[in-house]
């Protein structure tokens, strides 16, 4: 039924977006696109494909534009997310660590759906204004940060990237300095025209970056200063005094399939183990910063002694390694959460046949 629904459902987008539709969209992006123009029941959905956890995760919330973010992340208001979580309570009971950390041992599976809620980057709205909502709604929750970052010391690299076309767009630029900025862009890649290119940089080359903040007039060190963009020492503790779980989410936010395997392992201990000698916290959590495509069994079989749980990014899906986790993205342009699990449960109904709801790992 469900493969009968995609097929009329991919019809019907082909027939209103073509040839509008992006040739680089990938089918789990087509995906997406039904629940905008194919209403459905999503307790059907729910009862048809018995998936008894769900791991939504965010990075931020607000209501005012957030520069560092613009440009890589779609953020969503506080009403929007309010919302998120008023459809997630409507199908789901909100669940903590300790249940998830039974359900797993299969000490006590988990038998109705559930979800527990997470968020990445260690950004400060969490404490101002993510913390009040949850707490309000009485959802338990998991914060991920970067354990480089905390206190405003650094700036994800990403971010540096945002702020760089805020500045190209919002600033008067001579053209000397315009020209001076296409031949760092040039020198880096011939590809690169725009800065929006750099989003495609894989690591972190602060030597560029900052050759090119000095071009804008950007000053990255002012804005961690005056903005204060990720959580304080205090800020950390205080979540945590409210009952939040807080967790790794590496030291610096590479892109783990884009470093060494030893690069990998350090990171990873390294943060759980900050976190745990810094806060105290009575579990280790680590999520995957950007993605845990390609990283090996091998690695969960080093890290495994150091951390209790960590979190991919793949959407709805199982893991071979049972205490890695997938999640599913919640900040999708335009969508809302109901649409996103919808698009969510389509693409697990349609690989179901075929076995691909299953993350293997060599």
């Amino acid at each position: 039924m469900e493969i009968k629904v995609f097929f009329i459902a991919l019809s019907r987008i082909l027939s209103i977006f073509t040839p509008a539709i992006p040739q680089r969209m990938n089918l789990k992006s087509i995906f997406y696109q039904i629940p905008k123009v194919l209403p459905m029941s999503f307790d059907s959905l729910l009862n048809r494909n018995p998936v008894p956890l769900v791991v939504p995760f965010y990075h931020t919330v607000s209501d005012t534009p957030l520069p560092h973010c613009k440009h890589i992340l779609s953020v969503k208001s506080v009403a929007q997310f309010e919302n998120d979580l008023e459809y997630l309570l409507r199908h789901y009971t909100p669940i903590g660590v300790s249940e998830l950390l039974q359900h797993i041992s299969d000490e006590k599976p988990i038998l109705k759906p559930s979800f527990f809620l997470t968020f990445d980057d260690g950004l400060s709205q969490l404490h101002d204004i993510i913390a009040p909502v949850v707490l309000r709604k009485g959802v338990p929750a998991a914060f991920f940060v970067n354990t480089a970052f905390i206190d405003n010391k650094a700036l994800f690299y990403r971010f540096k990237i945002s702020l760089l076309i805020e500045a190209e767009q919002h600033k008067r630029i001579p053209n000397s300095r315009m020209l001076q900025l296409q031949k760092l862009l040039q020198k880096e890649n011939k590809r690169y025209k725009t800065l929006s290119d750099l989003l495609d940089l894989r690591f972190h080359n602060e030597t560029l970056l900052d050759e090119l903040a000095t071009i804008l007039d950007c000053d990255f060190i002012e804005f961690l200063k005056q903005e204060k963009p990720y959580l304080s020492t205090e800020q950390v503790d205080s979540l945590i005094k409210q009952g939040f779980e807080v967790g790794s989410h590496s030291e610096d936010h590479p892109l783990y399939f884009a470093i060494s395997s030893e690069e990998q392992i350090r990171q990873t201990i390294a943060g759980v183990e900050f976190i745990n000698r810094t806060f105290h916290v009575p579990h280790r959590l680590f999520s995957f910063p950007f993605t845990d495509e390609f990283i090996s069994l091998s690695f969960f079989q080093q890290i495994a002694p150091h951390i209790d749980l960590s979190f991919g990014t793949a959407g709805l899906k199982q893991d071979v390694v049972k205490t890695n986790i997938q999640r599913i993205s919640m900040e999708v342009s335009g969508m809302t959460a109901q649409q996103i699990l919808e698009a969510e449960y389509l693409y697990y109904a349609f690989k179901k046949p075929f076995h691909k709801n299953f993350i293997c790992r060599k």
